[in-house]
This record gives C-alpha cells, sequence and structure tokens, in this order.
C-alpha cells in the first residue's frame, strides 16, 4: 500500500519553493508514493494540485496576503528580504484535516498560508521541507540577524527597528505554538548548521535531502544550435546572471558591478534574465542582452544555460541554488561566494568556482580562471557526481525512506 503524503505550498508555480515542490511530488509519483499538493494560489490544470474551489477563495486568499504585506509596513526598519507574519485565522488547517493521507509536508507557508497558531492543530505527523529561514526565525524569509540563534528578546532587539517588535511576537508565537512531531529537512549543510543552532528547532528532529532535478529534462543542447537560436555569435564568451528576483539584497546583484569592474575580458557578452533585470543596466562595460520575462522549468531557460559559457551565482544567503543546479546539469559551470546553499553544487574548480565569502576579487578571479580552464567535457564527466547526489530518483527515496520511517 503506498504512503498518502499531502505537499503544503502557497503555490503551485511561483517562486523557488513552488518549482522544488513541484519536482518532488513529480519525483515521489514515479516511485508509487500518492503525492498531492495543497495550494492557495492554483495556477496548473493538474488533478494533483488542489487548490481553492471558488472565486471568492481565490480573492479571500490575495486580500490576506495583502493584508500580510501591509502589517510589515507598521515597522519602520530597512527591508532585507520579504516577511510573512502568519496572524490572521483562516480555515485552512481545517482543510488539510480533512484530507485523507498519512505524513503532512509543509514547504513555504508564508503569505498567512497557515497562521502561526493552527500549525498544533495539524493532525497527521509532519515534515517541513526548509526553503529559506523562515521557519526558525520571527517573521523573515531571511535575515542577517543572529536572534535566530539567541532567542528574539528586547536586548537584541535592532537599533534601526523602531515600534512594535513583530518579529519577537511573531517567534514568541512559534515557540508556543509548534507541535512536537515536527521533522525537519534541510536542503544544504548551510540549512542545516542554521538549523543545529536555531533556538526554534535544534531540539526536533534534523535531516537533510537536498532538492532534486530531473536530468532527462535538464541536458544540454548543442551549444552551436542553442546560440543560433539566440543569435549570438560562436566565438564569443558569454557569462550568464539571472534570479527570479534580481533586486534581492542577498542575492549580491549589488556586488555585480564591482566585480565585473575587475574581470580582464570585457569583450564577452552578458545575458541577463529575471524580474527587473534591467537594474543590472549600470554595468557599461559589456555588451548585454535582457530576458525579463522568461518561466522556470521552461525550454527558454535550456537554450539560455546550453548557449552560456558561465553562470554567476553572487548570493551572499541562499538555501540551496536551483538555477546552479540547472546550469551544471546543462553543462553549465557557475561562481558563488562560500558558506551558503549553493556552494554544495559546484565542486571548486571542478564544475566551477567557489568564491571566498563577500570577496569580490576572488569572485572575479574565478570569472577569469573558468573561463580560460574549465572545457565542456570537464562538465560532462562531472554529471555523473551530479546524478548521483540530486536526480529525482535518488531524492524520492530518501524522502519515501524518510516518510516510512516516521509512520
Amino acid at each position: 500500500m503506498s504512503i498518502k503524503v499531502l505537499h503544503i505550498n502557497y503555490s503551485d508555480i511561483k517562486g523557488g519553493a513552488a518549482i522544488a515542490v513541484k519536482r518532488i511530488h513529480d519525483a515521489q509519483k514515479k516511485i508509487d508514493v500518492d503525492s498531492k499538493i495543497v495550494v492557495a494560489e492554483k495556477y496548473l490544470d493538474h488533478k494533483d494540485v488542489i487548490g481553492p474551489k471558488s472565486t471568492f477563495e481565490e480573492v479571500k486568499w490575495k486580500i490576506l496576503n495583502s493584508i500580510n504585506r501591509k502589517i510589515g509596513n507598521l515597522e519602520n526598519k530597512e527591508r532585507y528580504d520579504s516577511n510573512s507574519y502568519n496572524l490572521i485565522p483562516n480555515n485552512f488547517v481545517k482543510k488539510i484535516n480533512r484530507i485523507s493521507c498519512d505524513i503532512i509536508n509543509l514547504h513555504w507557508i508564508g503569505n498567512n498560508l497557515i497562521p502561526i497558531k493552527d500549525l498544533k492543530k495539524i493532525n497527521k505527523p509532519i515534515v517541513w521541507t526548509l526553503h529559506d529561514m523562515w521557519v526558525y526565525t520571527g517573521s523573515e524569509h531571511y535575515t542577517k540577524s543572529f536572534r535566530f540563534i539567541e532567542g528574539y528578546n528586547k536586548n537584541n532587539k535592532p537599533k534601526e527597528l523602531s515600534g512594535f517588535d513583530f518579529e519577537k511576537y511573531c517567534w514568541d508565537l512559534k515557540k508556543k505554538n509548534y507541535p512536537e512531531n515536527l521533522n525537519i529537512i534541510a536542503t544544504s549543510n548551510w540549512q542545516l548548521n542554521n538549523t543545529k543552532k536555531s533556538f526554534l528547532l535544534k531540539d526536533k528532529k534534523l535531516f537533510k535531502i537536498p532538492l532534486p532535478i530531473d536530468f532527462n529534462f535538464w541536458r544540454p543542447l548543442k551549444r552551436n544550435i542553442a546560440r543560433n537560436i539566440l543569435n549570438i555569435p560562436e566565438n564569443k564568451k558569454v557569462i550568464l546572471i539571472g534570479s527570479e528576483k534580481i533586486d534581492l539584497e542577498r542575492k549580491g546583484y549589488n556586488l555585480i558591478e564591482s566585480i565585473l569592474n575587475i574581470v580582464d575580458d570585457s569583450k564577452s557578452l552578458l545575458i541577463v534574465f529575471g524580474r527587473n533585470c534591467k537594474k543590472l543596466g549600470k554595468i557599461n562595460k559589456f555588451n548585454k542582452i535582457y530576458f525579463e520575462e522568461i518561466s522556470p522549468n521552461s525550454q527558454d531557460l535550456k537554450i539560455l544555460y546550453s548557449a552560456c559559457d558561465l553562470f554567476l551565482a553572487p548570493s551572499i544567503q541562499e538555501s540551496f541554488g536551483q538555477t546552479v543546479l540547472e546550469a551544471a546539469s546543462c553543462c553549465l559551470p557557475s561562481i558563488c561566494f562560500e558558506n551558503n546553499g549553493i556552494s554544495e553544487i559546484i565542486d571548486h574548480k571542478v564544475n566551477g568556482y567557489i568564491a571566498k565569502e563577500g570577496n569580490v576579487e576572488d569572485f572575479a578571479k574565478g570569472i577569469d580562471w573558468c573561463l580560460q580552464s574549465l572545457k565542456q567535457n570537464d562538465m560532462e564527466k562531472n554529471l555523473k557526481n551530479l546524478k548521483e547526489k540530486f536526480s529525482s530518483e535518488v531524492i524520492a527515496e530518501e524522502y519515501k525512506k524518510l516518510y516510512k520511517s516516521i509512520i
């Protein structure tokens, strides 16, 4: 008899977590796990995705999301990343409790999907896959603060945070309302180390399972064909930069101008993709092509990876790094900074370069090294290693094994 699992995520397609959840679901369906996804925002016409049943319910979620965002306006602070407060009552837990399953796999539940006070009302064993830092912080999806380690109190409240301390209030609610039966999945060592240090999760059952990728889809196209489609000359070195949210500080794109000003080769072509990608227009040293609208899991993205020589991933904080894994699967090397989730996908000077944390000179050095030293054959040889660690089949079996041990 197959295991019945309900994956819970805010959206079925929007955002990195949604992409990851769909990939986990698809992988599990192939090994006889009866998987379904429950969401507040449904865009896919898919029988296994359970979304709002009426226009009224869809509008309700938009209103709750709007209120959630406006709570943050009551705090006078510099915005580093997004916040979810999850304070407003709703009936979502009642909905998922009525669905027959053996285990609940929570994912990204921000935007008030599950109010913090309702978490202890879930009536099945819980696995919680971490896609950012929210589960062990106050309301922050990412933070530079160490309050998540010490515990949120009046003494460590940031000086720049004036008014009511919503971060502390949400953290106190989590402390009171997290159920005992939490099994936490970190997708990288960076995330696992954070959970081990965190006040809220250090005593929970902690596991590490990376995010999966389908190597049957994410594989390289011939470079000359990809470049012909994009009208890129064969003799150009092409550097790719991109992210769904390219303008977030933690993504590190504020460092790109300084990095590329150090790079020797100004004749390279720069391709930039993602929302607000034209904000990188200040980089005048390179010719640039912009792709502002490009959908994830698309043939278009695979063509981009296959046409380029190098992918830059300058994130300061990242839970995993799905774009880097996609790039590596298409035999495109990447550069990142050390001490975040991306650095586990890259083998230093094998399929990319890992620069010293925040060091723009070393990052620029890595660009020069990769463009001069890494060949397509090197990347193809590394695919076997990637498949052993990240293939959908391997990750699905790890989830199934964990579910069985909990049930």
